[in-house]
């Protein structure tokens, strides 16, 4: 059996437990010789939660992968659980490789937009619109989303645990006439934000990457897993 290779750009590289949640778009042969964006991939490990360990998802040329690279990864096989049909169960005996990078905001908007972010109408303490009941998400066979929105706020605060000393970004916007409240996953917008410190901050537009969590006491949590600003790319 040849090495089973799929060219992904990176649309996520997510909070996960101990790890990583990495997730993009395949890149397909397009008819002008040019890429063509093609269905979801997620890289996953056989163990409990599924997420990536840090040195599984190393370059060869050494670092690690950041949202929007054009990566080559190694895989196995589909394994899909659940509503999270994109999975694809990682091999380990080869090693990933950047080959590009997107630098221009025009190529992203060739990523088809989802129609919607599931279903609305469930809410947790602090979000909007954040999560669905495990037991409503088995006729739902997605969990990422990829969307553009006009303005979003981000909300840095203190972690719901009291003196954890931990704190939460949200982003609360509109999209496709619904609000949301979902906490942000991108550890890359984390580190920028955090350093502004608790408050409200309004930014402009923007693609989100939206992913739809395996089940947690008894829901599955919208979360936004890339925020990818228009001012951050030519």
């Amino acid at each position: 059996m040849g090495i089973l290779k799929k060219t992904v750009v990176c649309l996520a590289n997510s909070r996960k437990h101990s790890g990583r949640c990495v997730a993009g778009i395949e890149v397909l042969p397009g008819r002008d010789g040019n890429g063509a964006p093609g269905p979801w991939v997620r890289p996953i490990r056989d163990r409990e939660n599924q997420e990536l360990k840090k040195d599984e998802c190393r370059y060869s040329q050494n670092g690690h992968p950041e949202v929007l690279d054009v990566i080559d990864i190694p895989l196995i096989s589909r394994s899909p659980v659940g509503h999270q049909t994109e999975n694809w169960l990682l091999d380990r005996s080869q090693q990933w490789k950047k080959t590009g990078r997107v630098s221009k905001w025009n190529s992203l908007t060739a990523i088809p937009i989802a129609e919607s972010l599931w279903e609305p109408g469930w809410s947790s303490n602090k979000g909007m619109n954040d999560k669905i009941p495990e037991y409503k998400v088995e006729g739902i066979n997605t969990s990422l989303a990829w969307i553009k929105i006009p303005e979003m706020v981000l909300s840095v605060s203190e972690d719901d645990n009291f003196g954890s000393g931990k704190r939460k970004l949200r982003g609360s916007f509109s999209f496709a006439g619904t609000g949301y409240k979902l906490t942000v996953t991108d550890p890359e917008c984390e580190r920028r934000w955090f350093q502004e410190g608790s408050g409200d901050y309004p930014i402009a537009e923007s693609f989100l990457t939206i992913s739809l969590t395996q089940p947690w006491r008894g829901n599955c949590y919208k979360v936004i897993a890339a925020v990818i600003e228009k001012d951050q790319i030519s």
